[in-house]
C-alpha cells in the first residue's frame, strides 16, 4: 500500500511543471501534474492529492477558478492549496486567500522555501486530521454514553410501569417520523427518536397512588403530577446531556396558546423538539389504555388532535401529523402486534 503523500502540480508551462514536480519528488512525494484546470479535475477523479500547487495565469480556467472547482469536492475541501505565481501584487495575494489558498509563493522562488512551506502545510494538515479524528472519537463515546443513559432510564420507567415502557418507545418512533415530515435534517430526526423516550422520565418520582389513580386527580395531585417535567429536567441536567433532551423533558407539556406547564411558553418560544414530542405523546396517550380511560380508536384520536391544533398543538406539526396519520396508525399497530406476540401486558398504565 502506497503511504507517500501526493502532490498535484497545476501549471500551463511545462518547465514550471518539471521544476515543481522535481522539488516534490525530492521530498519523497508522489506527484501528479496537470497543464490546465480541466485536466486537474480529471486527475483528481482517480488520485486524490494531499497538497495542491497551482499557478494563477492559465488559459481555459485560471488558478482561482481551478481551486474553486477542486475544493468544491468533499474529499478535497481541506487539502492545502499553495498558489505559485509570478503575480506579486497585494490584490492577487488577497484574492488567492479568498479563493481557498493556504499560502502564496511568488516566482522566481527559492527551492528550499517551496519545500519548507510544503512540508509545513503537510504537517499542519496531518495534525488537523488527527485532531478531527480524536474529536470524532470523543463525540462517538459521548453518543454511546447518552444512548446507554436513554436505555437505562427507559428500563427504569418500564420497571415502574409496564405500559409506560411501550409508550415511550412508540413516542420515539412517532417523533422521528414527525421530524422528517416537517423537514428537519436526518441526524436531527434520529436525535429526536433517541431522546423522545425520555420525555416522562420525571414520573419516576411521582407516587404510584397518583400515577395509577383510576379517577380524576384533585388539584394537589395534579400539581404533583405536573412537576414530573421539572423533576425530569433536574435528573438530566448534567454535563454532556444535549439541549434537545432537556427541552423535550421540560417542555413537552407546554401548549401553543401558552397555558401549558411548567413555564407557560407559547407558540414558537416552545422548542421545536418539544412541540413534536407533544403531538407524538398525545396521539399515543389517546390510543392507549389508562386506568382513567379506555383507548380511543385511530379516527377518534386524529379528530381530537385536529380540535387541539392551534390551541394546544403547533399548527405546522399537527398538520404534518394529520396529513400522514396512516403512518402513525401503522407504527402503533406494529408495536401492539409485537407485544401481543411476546405476552399480554397488565393494565397498569400511567397518566400523561
Amino acid at each position: 500500500m502506497n503511504t507517500h503523500p501526493v502532490a498535484l502540480v497545476i501549471d500551463d508551462e511545462p518547465a514550471n511543471l518539471q521544476i515543481l514536480a522535481t522539488l516534490m519528488d525530492e521530498l519523497g512525494m508522489d506527484v501528479s501534474v496537470a497543464e490546465s484546470g480541466p485536466r486537474a479535475l480529471e486527475v483528481v477523479a482517480y488520485r486524490v492529492p494531499d497538497i495542491i500547487l497551482v499557478d494563477i495565469m492559465m488559459p481555459e480556467m485560471d488558478g482561482y477558478e481551478t481551486v474553486r472547482a477542486l475544493t468544491a469536492r468533499y474529499d478535497l475541501s481541506n487539502v492545502p492549496v499553495l498558489y505559485v505565481t509570478a503575480l506579486a501584487d497585494i490584490e492577487h495575494k488577497t484574492r488567492a486567500f479568498e479563493h481557498g489558498g493556504h499560502d502564496y509563493i511568488t516566482k522566481p522562488f527559492d527551492k528550499r522555501e517551496v519545500q519548507a512551506r510544503v512540508r509545513t502545510h503537510l504537517e499542519l494538515a496531518q495534525y488537523r486530521a488527527t485532531l478531527e479524528r480524536r474529536v470524532q472519537e470523543q463525540v462517538l463515546k459521548l453518543d454511546q454514553i447518552n444512548f446507554a443513559l436513554v436505555s437505562a432510564l427507559e428500563s427504569a420507567n418500564s420497571f415502574k410501569d409496564d405500559l409506560t415502557g411501550l409508550h415511550i418507545r412508540r413516542v420515539g418512533a412517532f417523533a422521528r417520523i414527525l421530524a422528517e415530515l416537517i423537514g428537519l435534517p436526518h441526524e436531527r430526526s434520529r436525535e429526536l427518536e433517541r431522546y423522545a423516550p425520555l420525555h416522562d422520565v420525571g414520573k419516576i418520582g411521582v407516587p404510584d397512588h397518583i400515577l395509577k389513580k383510576a379517577g380524576p386527580l384533585d388539584r394537589d395531585e395534579r400539581a404533583i403530577m405536573e412537576q414530573h417535567t421539572v423533576a425530569g429536567y433536574r435528573i438530566l441536567k448534567q454535563p454532556g446531556i444535549p439541549a434537545v433532551a432537556l427541552n423535550i423533558v421540560r417542555h413537552h407539556h407546554e401548549r401553543w396558546d401558552g397555558t401549558g406547564y411548567p413555564d407557560r411558553l407559547a407558540g414558537p418560544d416552545i422548542p421545536i423538539e418539544a412541540r413534536i414530542v407533544s403531538v407524538a405523546d398525545i396521539y399515543d396517550a389517546l390510543r392507549s389504555w389508562r386506568p382513567y380511560k379506555e383507548p380511543f380508536d385511530h379516527e377518534t384520536a386524529i379528530g381530537l388532535i385536529a380540535e387541539s391544533t392551534g390551541s394546544q398543538l403547533d399548527p405546522e406539526v399537527a398538520a404534518a401529523f394529520l396529513a400522514h396519520d396512516d403512518r402513525f396508525a401503522d407504527v402503533f399497530d406494529q408495536f401492539v402486534m409485537e407485544r401481543e406476540a411476546h405476552d399480554r401486558p397488565t393494565r397498569s398504565g400511567a397518566r400523561r
